[in-house]
C-alpha cells in the first residue's frame, strides 16, 4: 500500500484557504526568479490536502447533527520527551538540482524513494526528479515529463515506482485538467522509463489530491476553482487504465457517486487499505467529516472527527493513519487511528511545543515521524522521541521516506536559507541480542492486503545462518522476509517481534491470524 508523503513548508495566506500544506497562496511566477535573488521559501509544490480558492458559505456553519461523531479516545497525559537513538550516514550525491518542498513518495514494492519537482534557488519552480534505491544506495534520474510545469497537482507513487500526476495550477495561474503516469524499468521488459498520458477524467480542473493502494488503484479528489461547487471524485482501476466516477459506475451495486460529506475549506482522500479510501472534508469549526468508500458497499455513514483544518499532511501506512496538526490555540496535536477499521481515533501524547506541523510526516516501524522537526511518536510507548540532530544542521521543506529499515531525509533548506541536494540516512539502534533481517521487506504469507485470515503456519530459523527464516506449511518450506521494522531475536528460542516490540511469532509454534501489512510480490501462498 502506498500513500503519498508530501514535503511542506512555509506559511498560509488568509486570502486563500490552503488546508494542511503550508503552501503559499500565490502560484509561482511564470518567469523564473533570477538565481541572484534572495532565497524564497514557496512551501511545497503539492497542496495537501487540495485547497479551494475560498471558503464556501456552507463551510461557515457548524456540521449538522446528522454527522455522528466518531469514537475518539482522549489525549493521554503529557509524557517527557525521550530519545530515539541511532546514527546518521550521508546519502550518495543526487543527480538533480538542490530543492525544497518536492513532491515525495515511496513505492510499496521495492521501496524506491521518488522525488519530483520542488523549488530551487531563488524559489524557481523545478520540473524534474529522480528515484533513490535504498537497497542499492543508488540514484536514477526520471525522464522529462510531457506535462507543463505546475503546482498543486495530485501526486502518487504505486507499484514498483510508477508515478502518477493529475491536475494542478500552471505557472500562469491556469487551472489544469490533464495528467500523465510514468512506467518504471521494474514494470517493463527493457531498461527505459516511459511517460504516458492519462485519459480524460470526470474531475474539475485545478488543484487535486491523490492517494493509491498496492493494487495500483489511484483515487483523486479535485475541488475545482469555484468554492460553491462540490468537489469531484474519481478513481482509476490500474495505472493508466480507464477512470471510474459519477458518470462511470463500477458496478450496479455500488455506483461511484459523490461522497456524502458537506462542502469544506479543504479536502483530501487517503487510502489506508486496499480499494477502501477515506474522503475527508475539512470544516471551519476544527473538525472534519469523513466517509469511507468500499467497492461492494459504496459510501459509509459520514462521521465527524476532531481533525483541525491546520497545517500538516497525513501519513498513511498499515496498520496506522496519522496526522500532526495545529490546534485552535496554536499548539501542535497528534491524531492517529487504526487503518483497517479507522477507529477508534485517538490523540497522541502532547507533542513538544517546537513540533513542526507543516513539515513532512511519514510512518516508520511503530513511529509517526515528523521529518522537518526530527521528532517521532512511538505507538508502543505512547510518547514522543527526539532523533539525533543532522550532522550539518537543521532543515525545512525536506523530502523524507522510511525504507529498508532506515529513515531518509533529503534536500530542503538550511538555516541560512540555502537549498540542498544532499541527504542523510538514519539507522535506529537495535536492542541487544537482536538481528534485523536484510533486504527489502516482502510480506509474509497471509492474505493479500493483510486482513489476517487463518494462515496456520509454523516458523523456523537456522541458528547457524540467521538470514534463513522460513515458514513450514502445506508440506513445504517457504523462505520469507518480514516487513520493515520487524526483528528476529536469538536467545533461548527464536522469536519475531513487531515494530512495537510485541512477540508475533515463535519458532515451532502453530500460528493463526498473523497480520502482515503488504501482499507478497511473488504472489500469494496458501496454507
Amino acid at each position: 500500500m502506498s500513500a503519498a508523503r508530501r514535503s511542506t513548508a512555509g506559511s498560509l495566506a488568509v486570502a486563500i484557504v490552503l488546508i494542511g500544506s503550508g503552501v503559499q497562496a500565490q502560484s509561482p511566477s511564470a518567469s523564473p526568479v533570477p538565481s541572484s535573488a534572495p532565497p524564497v521559501d514557496r512551501g511545497s509544490v503539492v497542496i495537501c490536502p487540495a485547497a479551494v480558492p475560498g471558503a464556501p458559505q456552507e463551510a461557515t456553519q457548524a456540521p449538522t447533527a446528522s454527522f455522528a461523531p466518531a469514537v475518539v479516545k482522549p489525549a493521554p497525559a503529557t509524557k517527557p520527551v525521550g530519545t530515539w537513538a541511532g546514527t546518521w550516514t550521508q546519502m550518495p550525491p543526487a543527480p538533480i538540482a538542490a530543492r525544497s518542498g518536492a513532491a515525495t513518495d515511496v513505492a510499496p514494492f521495492g521501496g524506491a524513494m521518488v522525488i519530483w519537482s520542488g523549488y530551487g534557488a531563488g524559489g524557481r519552480l523545478l520540473w524534474d526528479g529522480a528515484t533513490f534505491d535504498p537497497a542499492a544506495g543508488t540514484w536514477s534520474t526520471i525522464d522529462a515529463s510531457p506535462l507543463a510545469p505546475r503546482t498543486g497537482f495530485g501526486f502518487e507513487v504505486g507499484g514498483r515506482g510508477s508515478m502518477f500526476i493529475w491536475g494542478g495550477i500552471a505557472e500562469d495561474g491556469t487551472p489544469l485538467a490533464d495528467g500523465a503516469y510514468m512506467v518504471t524499468p521494474a514494470d517493463r521488459d527493457d531498461s527505459s522509463v516511459a511517460w504516458r498520458p492519462l485519459p480524460t477524467a470526470p474531475l474539475a480542473a485545478g488543484p487535486a489530491f491523490a492517494s493509491g493502494d498496492v493494487m495500483n488503484w489511484t483515487y483523486v479528489v479535485a475541488p475545482g476553482t469555484d468554492p460553491a461547487h462540490e468537489p469531484s471524485f474519481a478513481f482509476m482501476q490500474g495505472i493508466g487504465e480507464s477512470w471510474a466516477g459519477p458518470t462511470a459506475p463500477l458496478s450496479p451495486k455500488a455506483p461511484v457517486d459523490q461522497p456524502p460529506v458537506p462542502l469544506g475549506v479543504g479536502y483530501e482522500v487517503v487510502t489506508p487499505t486496499m480499494d477502501s479510501p477515506l474522503f475527508i472534508s475539512y470544516q471551519t469549526d476544527g473538525t472534519a467529516i469523513v466517509s469511507r468508500w468500499q467497492v461492494l458497499k459504496g459510501w459509509s455513514q459520514p462521521r465527524r472527527v476532531p481533525l483541525p483544518a491546520g497545517a500538516g499532511c497525513p501519513a498513511v501506512d498499515q496498520p496506522w493513519l496519522g496526522w500532526i496538526r495545529t490546534a485552535a490555540d496554536g499548539s501542535p496535536i497528534g491524531l492517529i487511528a487504526p487503518a483497517f477499521r479507522v477507529g477508534p481515533w485517538r490523540y497522541t501524547s502532547t507533542p513538544p511545543a517546537d513540533a513542526v506541523t507543516d513539515g513532512m510526516v511519514v510512518w516508520g516501524p511503530g513511529h509517526l515521524i515528523v521529518a522537518d522537526a526530527l521528532l517521532a511518536y512511538s505507538t508502543g510507548s505512547d510518547r514522543w522521541l527526539r532523533l539525533p540532530a543532522l550532522p550539518d544542521g537543521p532543515r525545512t521543506g525536506v523530502s523524507a521516506a522510511w525504507a529498508n529499515g532506515n529513515l531518509y531525509v533529503w534536500g530542503g533548506r538550511t538555516a541560512d536559507g540555502a537549498v540542498t541536494n544532499d541527504g542523510w540516512m538514519f539507522t535506529p539502534d537495535l536492542p541487544a541480542n537482536t538481528y534485523r533481517l536484510p533486504g527489502r521487506a516482502r510480506a509474509g504469507y497471509g492474505d493479500c492486503g493483510g486482513e489476517g485470515i487463518d494462515t496456520r503456519i509454523t516458523l523456523h530459523a537456522d541458528r547457524n545462518d540467521p538470514e534463513l527464516v522460513w515458514f513450514a506449511g502445506d508440506g513445504r518450506r517457504h523462505p520469507t522476509t518480514w516487513p520493515d521494522g520487524y526483528v528476529v531475536r536469538f536467545g533461548e528460542q527464536i522469536v519475531v517481534l513487531d515494530p512495537d516490540g510485541r512477540v508475533v511469532a515463535r519458532e515451532g509454534e502453530r500460528l493463526r491470524d498473523i497480520k502482515l501489512p503488504y501482499c507478497p510480490s511473488n504472489g500469494s501462498v496458501h496454507f
